[in-house]
């Protein structure tokens, strides 16, 4: 990043914010239209949840921005809008609003100048990375029919019913790329691998969309299990 590159903070709302981290789409009402309107392709973004404080970063926008982009989307209310892409992404912060107090961002301004884009940039820098403490949280403590521990309830369900309809599977196998990353089960046959994502907590959120793109990336077969 350079110290003379602009910014922008588009902001959601629990609705719209799973869409807007997959789509990696931001919109804003034609009452911020002609903000929006002056993002340029290559400037720095940031994503504000209204309903949990919480800041997401750091985006770069992939497009001017513009009305339309895709139509329909974020449910229709967000016309003006960017698309953008993962820059570097961090942790998200927490209690945002204080953050915006102390280097006296404006909330309603929607643009940012170069030395507020440092400071926010600075911020994620400085933000401590949560460590993934899943496996403490959820300890292999089910077992299921075929023999395997698993960690969840959810995960007791998808593990038999793979079992009851005589495909083999493994369960937490490392995913094979250079990222660190482990799937839920895999199905060696059809080398296919599945998720179940049965949380829905802001920095979980995050996680799921890091380990959708790495699928993608990577030309991975996957599918996300729902158990009812």
């Amino acid at each position: 990043m350079t110290a003379s590159e602009r910014g922008f903070i588009a902001v959601c709302w629990n609705d719209i914010q799973d869409e807007c981290l997959e789509k990696l789409l931001f919109g804003s009402t034609l009452d911020y239209k002609d903000k929006v309107l002056q993002v340029k392709r290559g400037d720095i973004g940031f994503l504000y949840n209204l309903d949990t404080d919480v800041l997401y970063g750091v985006f770069r926008a992939l497009t001017d921005g513009r009305l339309h982009i895709e139509s329909g989307a974020l449910k229709g209310n967000f016309p003006a809008q960017i698309k953008v892409d993962w820059y570097q992404k961090f942790e998200p912060i927490t209690e945002a609003k204080n953050l915006f107090k102390k280097l006296k961002i404006n909330f309603g301004d929607f643009l940012l100048s170069s030395n507020r884009v440092n400071q926010l940039w600075d911020e994620f820098r400085s933000n401590p990375s949560k460590k993934d403490d899943f496996r403490k949280k959820f300890p292999t403590d089910y077992r299921v029919i075929d023999g395997h521990y698993v960690r969840t309830k959810s995960e007791t369900i998808i593990d038999n019913w793979l079992y009851n309809n005589l495909i083999v599977h493994s369960y937490e196998r490392k995913v094979p790329i250079e990222e660190d990353l482990y799937c839920d089960f895999y199905i060696p046959k059809l080398d296919f691998y599945i998720e179940y994502w049965g949380l829905t907590d802001d920095c979980y959120l995050v996680k799921k969309s890091k380990q959708r793109e790495l699928y993608q990336k990577n030309g991975l077969k996957l599918d996300q299990f729902r158990v009812i």
